[in-house]
């Protein structure tokens, strides 16, 4: 049995990294924290539910698209809409998707301390979480690899998450740019 549909590993890959980002554009255009929270949301959920999904070809400029057209949408509907001229879509600073050299940098330190944190865990403990983490095998996958059954895998991945927020703070992991990738690709595995 399939637990997660293609949809819902493509949200969670693709969509939802870009979420901070769509808050603070929706936040600086609406000017609140919870309308801009309201229409994140509204946005994320109509993205899932949308059967064209897989013709997305750029999620992030798309979803920045959806915000800011609803945005204006919502402005144009306020009674007092205040004085401050509206950028155009085409004009606003989007982030380039590659690293530039200071984000480049700051990505090998985060590596470093995350790799440098795994490295003081126990080694049931850092070799679970390296194969599920780093190398993408499930609980199942690597369970047999260790000789230990997917629970116990989940465990130590769970302390493993615990021991990282514990040593990184939660601000740290939880606000790690999606261009931290600690994943090996596939053909790098051998």
């Amino acid at each position: 049995m399939k637990w997660f549909r293609d949809i819902d590993r493509w949200f969670a890959d693709a969509v939802l990294p870009n979420e901070a980002a769509l808050v603070k554009l929706a936040r600086r255009l609406l000017g609140t924290n919870d309308a801009a929270q309201d229409l994140v949301q509204d946005v994320l959920t109509e993205v899932i539910a949308d059967r064209k999904w897989q013709s997305i070809v750029n999620p992030r400029v798309y979803l920045m698209r959806m915000v800011y057209t609803r945005s204006l949408n919502i402005l144009k509907r306020r009674k007092v809409v205040p004085f401050q001229p509206l950028p155009s879509f085409e004009t606003m600073y989007f982030a380039d998707a590659s690293p530039d050299a200071h984000r480049v940098i700051e990505n090998k330190e985060r590596v470093a301390q995350v790799m440098a944190a795994i490295d003081t865990f126990s080694p049931q403990c850092r070799h679970a979480f390296i194969l599920c983490r780093l190398h993408e095998l499930s609980a199942e996958e690597a369970g047999k690899v260790m000789g230990i059954s997917a629970s116990s895998v989940r465990s130590h991945l769970a302390r493993g998450m615990g021991l990282l927020t514990q040593k990184l703070g939660p601000d740290l992991i939880s606000e790690a740019p999606p261009s931290v990738d600690l994943r090996v690709p596939r053909a790098d595995r051998d």
